[in-house]
């Protein structure tokens, strides 16, 4: 009888409806190598990015999204990289205790993002940016070529002339004595680091806030007593001093060449900006290939 009872027992439950706790309310919706990605990751994923977790027409935007993170975190794991909800929790932190947490709130929001949205950029950086720096380590050169046909392209034709770079220090001679002003004009004269001293007396108060460099420019329009002693000093000498009213100015040659002085001006943004769509290009040609290389199964 209780075998009978047994097999009555075992056919009752399995032709039974299932109990809600039974129900299956999750699956794997893709594979990427040997990791999953389960309906419910998707679901987070979509509700933290403010859309709804419901919306089946969302799903292939997102599921994207985490398969190329799920890639990054892969080929990061690879290399010895990984970001931990610590380092993302420290970076929140930084950023409200810098910004103010009200105008970080508010910057995020503008952007069309929220907290969420925020850290799962942070993560997908990092990881891209540590990545490349080694995926692309001396593979990529800006040429002189390059920036110079860039140049011409957004700017406008090269024309050059004698340019000469100078650094200005400015004294006060109401502010300090004579023997004072002597001591700053020897030590620039006997050092080699001009901009370190630069800063030194800036932080001291020995010298005006318009000392600096001034970059490169044309030495026929600085004042006439000027350009003669600019144009036969040597490299890294200082020439002065120059009186003007209560200032005393000294001017310290950095360089000398034959160019156009907005391409000098414009010449390092121009690299920078070749060396990032460079970059973007290289990074994207080697994420493809990542993604060709790697086991991808979409499972909805």
């Amino acid at each position: 009888m209780k075998f009978k009872h047994f097999i009555f027992i075992f056919f009752l439950f399995i032709l039974l409806p299932q109990s809600s706790k039974s129900e299956i309310t999750d699956g794997i919706v893709a594979v990427i190598n040997d990791e999953l990605i389960l309906l419910s990751d998707l679901r987070k994923h979509i509700k933290g990015s403010g859309e709804n977790p419901l919306n089946k027409k969302v799903y292939s935007k997102y599921l994207k999204e985490l398969i190329d993170l799920k890639l990054l975190e892969l080929q990061g794991k690879r290399m010895g990289m990984e970001v931990t909800k610590d380092q993302l929790d420290l970076l929140e932190k930084d950023m409200r205790e810098k910004k103010g947490s009200e105008e970080f709130e508010k910057e995020i929001k503008n952007l069309g993002l929220n907290i969420y949205r925020i850290r799962f950029v942070w993560r997908n950086q990092f990881l891209q940016e540590s990545i490349g720096s080694i995926i692309l380590r001396n593979k990529i050169v800006v040429t002189e070529k390059e920036i110079k046909d860039y140049y011409r392209k957004n700017y406008g034709e090269i024309k050059e002339e004698n340019l000469v770079k100078l650094s200005l220090v400015i004294i006060n001679n109401k502010k300090l004595t004579k023997e004072e002003i002597k001591e700053i004009g020897n030590r620039f004269k006997s050092n080699t680091d001009s901009d370190e001293l630069i800063k030194e007396y800036l932080e001291k108060d020995k010298i005006e806030r318009s000392s600096g460099n001034l970059g490169y420019l044309n030495p026929k329009n600085l004042d006439s007593d000027i350009v003669d002693s600019v144009l036969h000093a040597e490299l890294g000498s200082i020439i002065g001093p120059f009186h003007s009213g209560d200032l005393v100015k000294y001017f310290i040659i950095r360089d000398k060449t034959f160019g156009d002085i907005n391409y000098l001006k414009n010449r390092e943004e121009i690299i920078q900006t070749i060396y990032g769509e460079k970059t973007l290009f290289l990074l994207n040609d080697w994420f493809q290939k990542l993604r060709d290389n790697s086991y991808i199964s979409i499972r909805i």
